[in-house]
């Protein structure tokens, strides 16, 4: 089977899951193909998988007579050539936009060589999604998509609401995962003073000036290192309030870094305060470390992170109880190891064999054409067998 996979290069939950599904897949035999503006941040190729893994830039095109660039319709044609240098059989696109509205025009244009499955990242549908100038647009490449998965129960609920979706067909739920090998569990990091992290693109969504703000309030009671992990627009913004509130000295910005389990392996908590999390992919990491998340009640956070157990969930933009529950964990040591092993243990619920093996399903449903007829009104498909990816229990 040939597979493409699209997805965005820049720093985000989407690229790395794409990179993680592309390794994967290439493992079991089949040729991949990545397609994105550039080699996505934490594709690495070994050198086993270089005949099967292979990466296409999308050529960027731009006009000065036209406003921005052309790269949708780049998109496209690259989609579309492709096709017809290689027997593709489906076109996965990770994260909405541009992609899917691209991957259904290209198969139009390609005359149906290939299948479309579109994954739901999070602002594709929740931010970008409701826009008036995108919505009609993507609603319309949802419905045309051959199959719709989401990276969580919240996400899929947020796409049948704001597309009204609900009668169209199924959204799958395939939860992302963390690589196995990738991350190793550290029952009692050996600091000096408590370390937390924070690990973002620094954009407004991710509240991290609120990150600065905990700190902040927990240093009032105790010494504490925070590692700022990232770049994006709000890092400026970050490093400043560091200075004018004079914790500084106790802060690291540090760049963004496709080994991100090097500043995890030795943390003692994360923060995520997000406006909103549609699967929160590096708190999962921060947990196969044995690293307690404290992070906002919102979106998905709820389906990965067990409030009281593998971490501590407060309402969105409440500094104090964040701070408050950072004090608590760090004051008792027998309670913050049994977080942390239980945070591993539930880490371990999202198991890359698990989630790979349900893309597969999926995939190989569409293009055996004994498992998937088209049938009835023009849109509407005969059903593979759905199986909605439950709420995670806890462990």
């Amino acid at each position: 089977m040939h597979i493409a996979l699209l997805c965005h290069s820049t720093l985000g939950g989407s690229g790395v899951v794409t990179s993680e599904l592309a390794l994967s897949l290439a493992r079991r035999g089949m040729t991949v193909h990545v397609l994105s503006d550039q080699k996505p941040f934490r594709l690495e190729i070994p050198q086993d998988l270089q005949d099967r893994l292979l990466f296409h830039p999308i050529e960027t095109v731009s006009h000065p007579v036209l406003p921005g660039n052309l790269f949708s319709l780049s998109t496209v044609n690259q989609l579309v050539q492709l096709s017809y240098q290689y027997p593709i059989d489906l076109v996965n696109v990770h994260y909405a936009i541009p992609f899917a509205p691209s991957a259904v025009f290209a198969r139009e244009i390609a005359g149906q060589r290939f299948r479309v499955v579109t994954t739901l990242h999070g602002t594709d549908v929740t931010l970008l999604g409701q826009h008036p100038a995108l919505k009609a647009t993507l609603r319309y490449s949802l419905e045309q998509s051959d199959a719709l998965t989401a990276v969580s129960n919240s996400l899929a609920q947020e796409a049948r609401r704001i597309f009204d979706l609900s009668h169209f067909k199924p959204i799958h739920v395939i939860p992302n995962w963390v690589p196995e090998g990738r991350f190793w569990f550290q029952e009692d990091p050996m600091n000096d003073f408590p370390v937390l992290v924070h690990a973002s693109n620094f954009r407004p969504i991710k509240r991290t000036r609120d990150v600065i703000w905990i700190v902040h309030e927990v240093l009032k009671h105790r010494t504490v290192k925070l590692r700022m992990v990232g770049e994006g627009p709000d890092r400026a913004a970050c490093m400043a309030l560091a200075c004018e509130l004079g914790i500084s000295q106790h802060i690291e910005f540090l760049a963004s870094t496709p080994h991100i389990e090097q500043h995890l392996q030795d943390a003692d908590l994360l923060l995520l305060p997000s406006e909103s999390e549609s699967f929160g992919l590096i708190a999962l990491e921060a947990m196969a470390c044995g690293v307690p998340v404290v992070a906002s009640h919102t979106g998905g956070l709820p389906e990965v992170v067990v409030h009281g157990s593998s971490g501590v969930l407060r309402p969105v933009g409440d500094v104090e109880g964040m701070a408050a529950a950072v004090l608590d964990i760090l004051a008792d040591r027998d309670a913050c190891r049994t977080m942390r092993r239980a945070a591993c243990k539930r880490s371990q619920r999202f198991s890359e064999e698990r989630s790979v093996r349900e893309y597969l399903r999926i995939f190989q449903g569409l293009v055996s054409p004994t498992l998937n007829q088209r049938v009835g009104e023009a849109g509407l498909w005969q059903e593979i067998p759905a199986h909605p990816w439950p709420h995670l229990e806890d462990a």
